[in-house]
């Protein structure tokens, strides 16, 4: 290690990072940029990490004796997705640190536990029950009106979530995910459970409809525990994005928010700068900065807010990079993932300046096959994530379209 660098990276040589997606294959990339070396554990081959990092480890996430070596090849690890088993992250954390602790990772892949931190450090959320019984959720329904009914956990791009108008979707559904398919359900849906317009899904500005499908049954160690919660509809105006940072000294960074848009549940674009008033701004970075403190966060945090009116409502968060700050690596000064490197070594935080306003268009499915009207462009910046296979639905890459302030 060069005498010139920073005596954190004297401490901290090789970053694992559990995952092989794209987001732990960006994080490779940042992480060797920045003078480290990378170990990936992932329990798919050929992953889009496992092309650029030092070494791999393919094996299942409940492997104990593949993550007991993994952990001896690494000073610190973090993860690149939230949907690893709560046990897999906790096991690990026994034999190197990891961040963000897994105690944030088992409140954020759980609807109903976030919600729940969230009401007690008093930051507003969109309504929700607890559904343990077909009663419980009828009842909840006839108080909300309007409602979405989701998994409790694994929910991503708009899986698990199905909207409910009246008692008939609520027994159908109920039905279909406890007992398995067995009528036409009155739900909007697509493969992934869910329908959405350009707005995304949880708006009824967006002029949701819906259709016959029939779910699938929801895996049964998917509801365990609180099953189920079910949320009332939130006619907002817009969503927003804050991506926040907090080190191990307890240094904190937001960056500004970006106004994102959804198609069928995927976000298929997001706008710097966000178009909302700059109190609106101000807040939800104040409140992005109130959560990674409270949540004792070492790493990044993605917030996801609701704009309705003058008001900002949580939809989500997600401790790790997220997909709506991928034009900080083309339109600010510090990319997301180089902040989460420089969280979890202990090193200051960059700079979160955006130094041009543009937009992130995510490459989904076959829109990764036209890529000449973004290479034509002189201020796009493209970035492939080198999966082998086109899938409907999948993220197969980003531009980043910039103009300079």
């Amino acid at each position: 290690m060069p005498r010139f660098l920073f005596e954190a990276m004297k401490k901290i040589t090789t970053i694992g990072i559990i995952g092989g997606g794209q987001l732990g294959r960006m994080t490779c990339f940042y992480a060797h940029m920045m003078g480290f070396r990378s170990v990936v554990f992932s329990d798919q081959k050929n992953s889009p990490a496992s092309f650029v990092t030092n070494q791999i480890i393919n094996a299942d996430y409940s492997d104990k004796m593949a993550l007991k070596k993994f952990s001896k090849m690494v000073d610190i690890a973090t993860f690149e997705f939230e949907n690893i088993p709560f046990e897999t992250a906790d096991y690990l954390a026994s034999q190197v640190e990891v961040c963000p602790k897994p105690q944030i990772l088992k409140i954020t892949q759980n609807r109903i536990l976030e919600k729940n931190f969230l009401n007690s450090i008093g930051i507003k959320a969109t309504e929700y029950a607890e559904i343990p019984s077909r009663e419980v959720l009828q009842k909840n329904l006839k108080k909300f009106g309007k409602a979405i009914l989701k998994t409790a956990m694994m929910g991503y791009d708009g899986k698990g979530q199905f909207v409910l108008k009246n008692a008939v979707d609520a027994d159908r559904v109920w039905s279909s995910l406890i007992d398995g398919p067995r009528n036409k359900c009155g739900v909007t849906s697509n493969k992934c459970g869910v329908t959405s317009n350009k707005c995304g899904v949880t708006s009824n500005k967006c002029g949701v409809t819906s259709a016959s499908i029939t779910p699938k049954p929801v895996t049964p160690h998917l509801l365990r525990g609180p099953k189920l919660i079910l949320e009332k509809f939130c006619p907002f105006d817009s969503e927003i994005s804050v991506i926040v940072a907090r080190s191990k000294n307890g240094e904190i960074a937001a960056y500004e928010p970006l106004t994102n848009i959804h198609k069928n549940g995927i976000l298929d674009q997001s706008f710097y700068p966000a178009q909302i008033p700059k109190g609106l701004r101000i807040k939800a970075q104040s409140l992005a900065k109130k959560i990674a403190k409270e949540i004792n966060l070492v790493g990044i945090l993605a917030v996801e807010f609701f704009v309705v009116g003058s008001e900002l409502l949580v939809n989500e968060l997600a401790p790790r990079p997220h997909n709506s700050g991928h034009f900080s690596m083309d339109g600010a000064v510090t990319s997301q993932f180089e902040q989460l490197i420089r969280a979890i070594t202990a090193l200051p935080l960059g700079s979160t300046k955006f130094h041009s306003c543009g937009f992130m268009k995510n490459l989904i499915g076959d829109e990764v096959k036209n890529l000449d009207k973004f290479y034509k462009n002189p201020r796009a910046k493209i970035h492939l994530y080198g999966k082998e296979k086109i899938v409907a639905g999948r993220k197969m890459g980003h531009v980043n379209v910039l103009n300079f302030l």
